[in-house]
């Protein structure tokens, strides 16, 4: 696949102007543009300058002095707005913002909440992932591998994963400063119903209940498959919801003001799967959640020690629907997020 790509070459002092104008949506640069106009000021990707009228060439190419452009600080400055961080930068929302919205980072992701070992379909043993979380100054950490669905990714059977957690804990009783917790990745069937029973799923310290399956279903009939699990009161997450592979598969087209609607009345975060693959929620999932107050977990996936570093697709991923960094159990003190997931129990 080619990917074209634009090389622009600016002096220092016209580097602001460029980074806002070109990264930019088209619909918010042209409103700050009009915002210019509207002081007397003209607007381009090569700074702020005086409006004079002149309409021959751009205003850099007539020794016009601008007022702004070093900085994208300074641009917003001169037009009297709060420097709105990059991912927002659409709609009236955001120009017509008051203070800075702290959007969740990086730096505040303390927990992952899925992730699998060689137990299913991972390459790290319960040791190995924990150490990679630990390395990474996480408090803690979930092993959630594969129910019994999933045959393809070695699911665990009943059995099996009463083994499995009786190793998670014996491993979780070695460590110190760090909690370890056995979860499970457990499979949303085709029609609502969990893969394991209800007993077994209490044993659990996290459930991430996800669909993998039946992904062309219609849309009435995934919102409600959807929203069993939402409901159910055992679940704490519901893992990438719609199942899509970018640019391989669509996914789940479910009503997702019903779903994030019965994830906030039950307690329930809604994923942002990391991986780049997945990336689902998508930003607008987020934006509508955000706004309804419901429970958000950034989480990697991790099958691989590689897929911690797709963090950050993650947090772009919540920065763009707005997510503030409250509202993502990943980012709560260790005493917060245990009260949380004992909550469900």
């Amino acid at each position: 696949q080619t990917v074209q790509v634009d090389l622009r070459l600016v002096e220092e002092s016209q580097w602001g102007a460029a980074l806002m104008y070109f990264p930019g949506s088209k619909d918010f640069t042209v409103a700050m543009r009009q915002r210019a106009l509207s002081m007397g000021l003209t607007l381009n990707e090569y700074g702020l300058f005086p409006e004079d009228g002149t309409t021959d060439a751009a205003p850099h190419k007539r020794g016009i002095k601008p007022v702004a452009g070093r900085s994208e600080a300074e641009i917003f400055s001169k037009l009297g707005m709060v420097e709105v961080p990059p991912e927002i930068r659409e709609g009236q929302a955001a120009l017509e913002l008051k203070a800075v919205p702290r959007l969740v980072e990086v730096g505040d992701i303390k927990a992952e909440l899925h992730a699998h070992t060689t137990a299913s379909d991972g390459v790290l043993s319960i040791a190995e992932l924990a150490a990679a979380a630990k390395a990474r100054g996480f408090h803690t950490l979930a092993v959630t591998d594969h129910s019994q669905s999933q045959p393809i990714a070695n699911g665990l059977k009943p059995a099996r994963l009463r083994k499995h957690i009786a190793d998670v804990r014996a491993e979780a009783a070695k460590l110190t400063g760090f909690t370890l917790l056995a979860g499970s990745e457990v499979d949303i069937l085709s029609d609502g119903r969990l893969d394991y029973d209800d007993d077994l799923l209490a044993e659990l310290d996290v459930v991430v209940a996800s669909p993998h399956v039946a992904l062309s279903q219609a849309p009435e009939v995934a919102t409600e498959r959807l929203l069993l699990a939402a409901k159910h009161r055992l679940v704490h997450i519901i893992g990438h919801p719609t199942g899509r592979l970018v640019l391989r598969r669509t996914g789940l087209d479910p009503d997702f003001k019903k779903l994030i609607a019965a994830a906030k009345a039950n307690n329930v975060a809604l994923e942002i799967n990391s991986h780049w693959m997945r990336l689902d929620l998508r930003d607008v999932h987020v934006r509508a959640a955000v706004d309804a107050g419901c429970l958000i977990a950034i989480d990697c996936d991790v099958h691989h020690p590689e897929d911690f570093e797709n963090l950050h697709f993650g947090v772009t991923t919540g920065r763009r629907g707005w997510l503030p960094p409250e509202l993502c159990v990943n980012t709560w003190p260790a005493p917060k997020l245990r009260d949380w997931l004992k909550s469900k129990r």
